[in-house]
């Protein structure tokens, strides 16, 4: 967590920039601020001096409501009323993080109030601080904590803390407790702990699920396949990339783990499906070539069939598309090659096969680095607009991987063997992507790539204004 000569950094950066035409371009470094659990470390001047920042930001883009509301915790920086006020109204622009920092502090100033303690805890969950969100349930009243909801809290909190024993002792007294409701929440709360349970008894054997296990979790909480883990920061990334730039290599390794898993499984792709974006379309081709299978396009609206579709990035296909593959249907897998794993607003679904894990990256295609080129210096990319897709297809087809890419390949088949990959799967609604911070903090990572994510803070910053 930063110390306040940080968070003094962050708080003068965002002042400095107020003055910029962009209302917006001051927020990523108020957030890095505000947002949560960094916000614990701010003395009281410097969070009032945070409000009034983000009072004037709000003022210039937001409705007057809104600003109203900012403007008023902002005067009223230990008003538990004020605070609450505004932390949901930064929970309905998604602005969880910041959510968080006000609803925890309302609850500081008012310790008696279960509301404000209940909707800080929904906070918590949503921006994935989980542990504090354990800290303030176990603060909560005995009636709530032997709720249905509290004990599925409990459990699920838990779970995301990397903790699966919660889960095995409530999951039969949660499943008893729903069995004669209808209500959907806790219908899915109850299968959702389920179905982590029945998860990782297949893996035990096989995988650690340890806070280094980024793969074993992935499927605990996914129920699909990592088939690449960074092999850099070991120690505090846990396979997963800050920054990468990807590499044809990269593409060609994951086409060829993939086979090898459906090889092993004796899963028979009998078509893969052609997205509409060029850089899954270049996938779609490479893998199609590799498989020596049908490659047809994916049809409007959709399809049930039997088929492999393969995703560059499920955050950049239009919403149309992105809505197509909301069904989850028997003998159709969904392989995504990049996929973030902290932040997802939108959330996007979980996939089958994940090729990697990153908080940002450029494609094989883009405008990226050269040899000796800090990060962020361009060189020249392919336009896809105009390229050959089939050439550039036969680029990973013909690439050479790492041939240490592979030693993990025995982890990845014995994974796939246990789970009985993609059998039995009824037609439904595709589940959601979740992500796990096992050894590393978010706002940790945050601070550490907050250079390259900026792009992604502005556009945080503008749904502050769609009100």
């Amino acid at each position: 967590m930063p110390g306040n000569d940080k968070l003094n950094t962050y708080i003068d950066e965002a002042t400095r920039l107020l003055g910029d035409p962009n209302p917006r371009a001051a927020y990523p470094s108020l957030r890095a601020a505000l947002g949560y659990p960094a916000s614990i470390s701010l003395s009281p001047e410097l969070f009032q001096t945070a409000l009034h920042i983000l009072a004037e930001i709000v003022g210039r883009i937001a409705s007057r409501d809104t600003t109203s509301i900012a403007a008023r915790a902002a005067s009223l920086p230990n008003d538990a009323v004020a605070l609450f006020v505004l932390g949901m109204s930064m929970m309905g622009q998604e602005q969880y993080d910041i959510a968080a920092t006000m609803l925890t502090r309302a609850v500081a100033c008012d310790l008696d109030s279960s509301h404000y303690r209940a909707q800080a805890i929904a906070a918590l969950e949503r921006s994935g601080n989980f542990t504090d969100a354990l800290h303030y349930l176990e603060a909560s009243s005995d009636e709530w904590k032997e709720s249905l909801l509290g004990i599925y809290q409990k459990a699920w909190f838990s779970v995301r803390t990397g903790d699966l024993s919660v889960a095995r002792e409530v999951n039969d007294r949660l499943q008893e407790g729903c069995k004669h409701t209808q209500d959907a929440f806790y219908l899915s709360a109850a299968a959702r702990i389920n179905t982590v349970v029945c998860r990782e008894a297949k893996v035990r054997h096989v995988c650690s699920l340890d806070e280094k296990d980024t793969r074993g979790w992935n499927y605990i909480l996914n129920g699909g396949i990592l088939l690449h883990l960074s092999p850099y920061g070991k120690e505090v990334m846990n396979g997963r990339y800050a920054y990468i730039q990807d590499t044809e290599s990269l593409c060609n390794e994951a086409i060829l783990k993939l086979h090898a898993v459906l090889r092993q499984q004796n899963i028979r792709i009998p078509k893969v499906f052609v997205l509409a974006d060029a850089k899954s379309q270049i996938l779609a081709l490479a893998l199609g070539r590799t498989l020596g299978c049908e490659m047809i396009a994916w049809p409007d609206g959709g399809t049930d069939e039997p088929g492999l579709v393969p995703v560059y990035d499920l955050e950049e296909l239009s919403d149309v598309v992105f809505s197509s593959l909301a069904r989850d249907a028997p003998g159709q897998y969904l392989w995504v090659h990049t996929v973030r794993w902290v932040d997802h607003t939108p959330r996007i679904y979980a996939a089958d096969f994940v090729t990697y894990l990153q908080q940002a990256y450029s494609s094989p295609w883009d405008a990226r680095a050269r040899e000796g080129d800090s990060i962020g210096v361009a060189g020249s990319g392919v336009d896809l607009r105009t390229a050959d897709l089939g050439v550039l297809a036969n680029r990973i087809v013909d690439a050479e991987s790492d041939s240490t890419s592979w030693d993990d390949e025995p982890e990845i088949l014995a994974l796939a063997d246990v789970i009985s990959f993609g059998q039995g799967r009824p037609i439904g609604a595709r589940s959601y992507v979740l992500t796990m911070a096992m050894g590393w903090s978010l706002v940790a990572l945050h601070h550490m790539v907050i250079a390259v994510e900026r792009g992604n803070q502005l556009v945080a910053a503008a749904r502050l204004g769609l009100d």
